[in-house]
């Protein structure tokens, strides 16, 4: 189970976790909640967001280029879009060089905001359920 709190809830951060703070929240869970015990671990989110994703005659795709957190599970997808855009731009260009600049200013647009969304739906969700 991943449960998730802004950073400045430190008690629903705590490890061990504090099962009564997040039953308050979500009732539902209560048996799987009281016997997490010092199972729990704490592991904080991180993104990625590169100036560039090639250089010279190189590209990187997926979480090298964009880690994202998984609350929209879009992660592999874009990563998978991304790495389909790149061979449609290899086969539309005459240099690997001018395909990759092409390939970046189509795809970046879309992972970017998908990548902030993500971000941002994390802190919401914890705002949300006032664990934030």
């Amino acid at each position: 189970m991943a449960m998730m709190a802004p950073l400045e809830n430190v008690a629903a951060n705590a490890v061990p976790v504090q099962p009564d703070i997040w039953i308050k929240r979500f009732p539902q869970l209560e048996p799987v909640l009281s016997g997490l015990g010092d199972r729990g671990r704490y592991d904080v989110y991180e993104t990625t967001k590169l100036e560039t994703w090639s250089k010279g005659r190189v590209a990187i795709v997926g979480d090298s280029a964009h880690a994202m957190p998984p609350t929209l599970a879009q992660g592999a997808g874009c990563a998978m879009m991304n790495a389909l855009g790149l061979a449609v731009a290899l086969d539309e260009h005459e240099s690997v060089e001018e395909a990759l600049k092409h390939w970046e200013e189509r795809e970046r647009p879309l992972t970017d905001h998908t990548r902030r969304r993500a971000a941002g739906r994390h802190t919401a969700a914890g705002q949300r359920h006032g664990l934030g």
